[in-house]
């Protein structure tokens, strides 16, 4: 990956240290990389 993190993706993942239950979702990425392809890239309107 050569740019940077979407500042979406950012704010998500520093949630995840004070809320367990977005911890819980941001270890599913991991589970089914499509899942973190969708949030990484949402679809355009």
């Amino acid at each position: 990956m050569t740019l940077p993190m979407p500042e979406h993706v950012m704010q998500f993942m520093f949630a995840c240290a004070q809320d367990q239950a977005k911890a819980n979702e941001f270890a599913k990425w991991f589970d089914d990389p499509t899942i973190a392809h969708d949030i990484y890239f949402p679809p355009k309107p």
